[in-house]
């Protein structure tokens, strides 16, 4: 019997202890929660500051010498800009004129190869209907 008091005893101690974990837990549970929801304000309110000051506007007067370095500083942006655009229009033009190049060598390779090796000018050949679709503009 006394066997068995000890076994009730330590199985009391043990529920006992678990018992406490559990509770410890729930305040571990509670402290992470709170942190939880503090830093999603944070986030919450950090974000929503930058948004609010977006919808600012600042004005600012600038004296004639300021306000002439900047219309320097922004013709020589634009100026600069323009030769950028131009050196793109021009090779975007060469890569579509060496396109419009191979396309119409190609188109010939297949006119000679459908014609049996003869390049057939003035005459209607099997491929001239899908040739009438293209242009070469």
């Amino acid at each position: 019997m006394n066997i068995a008091i000890r076994v009730v005893s330590d199985v009391k101690e043990i529920v006992d202890k678990l018992a406490t974990a559990i509770e410890d837990l729930k305040k571990i549970v509670l402290a992470v929660t709170a942190a939880s929801k503090s830093t999603d304000n944070a986030v919450t309110a950090i974000t929503k500051a930058i948004l609010d000051s977006w919808n600012i506007v600042i004005t600012n007067k600038l004296d004639d010498e300021s306000a002439g370095q900047l219309k320097n500083k922004y013709q020589t942006y634009l100026q600069q800009e323009e030769k950028l655009y131009n050196k793109h229009r021009v090779n975007i033009m060469i890569c579509l004129n060496r396109t419009k190049t191979d396309a119409m060598r190609l188109s010939t390779r297949a006119m000679v190869s459908i014609s049996g090796g003869k390049l057939s000018c003035g005459r209607t050949s099997p491929f001239a209907p899908s040739l009438a679709s293209f242009s070469w503009k």
